[in-house]
């Protein structure tokens, strides 16, 4: 028995900036003749860069026919490149930029103050004065 090929397309993919280039772009079959079950899977999707920016490639790799009906089917790739096909937007931090302690042990979880930061940046805090009343930062570095 001969088996059909068929064509892969993937609908564009954006994300906010989170540090990394993982993308979950969601992908379709055309050729699969109707009532046949036949899905397409994947292991690996990646911008071919992690870094904002428009018109990014996405590459997918480890792809493969699941269903009941994959034997009729024959993907002649496992690996493939979708130029142009999603963009990574800059996050936009939200920063509290002061916070006040009163005296006696007070805890201030620095966590609290700021979002949005990708995993690979980190701010810096540190209390105004030395004289820190008993109290402490904890959460990001000091």
């Amino acid at each position: 028995m001969d088996r059909d090929n068929i064509f892969l397309v993937s609908t564009p993919y954006n994300k906010v900036y989170d540090g990394s280039s993982i993308v979950w772009p969601e992908l379709q079959l055309e050729g699969i003749s109707p009532g046949d079950d036949v899905t397409i899977e994947y292991l690996s999707a990646r911008y071919t860069d992690r870094y904002v920016g428009d018109q990014k490639t996405i590459r997918i790799s480890n792809l493969h026919l699941s269903g009941p009906d994959m034997a009729k089917y024959s993907l002649q790739v496992d690996e493939i490149e979708f130029p142009n096909c999603g963009a990574i937007t800059p996050v936009i931090p939200q920063i509290t930029t002061h916070a006040e302690l009163n005296v006696g042990g007070e805890v201030l979880n620095l966590d609290d103050l700021v979002s949005g930061y990708a995993e690979d940046v980190t701010p810096y805090f540190q209390f105004a004065s030395s004289d820190t009343n008993g109290c402490q930062l904890i959460g990001r570095e000091l």
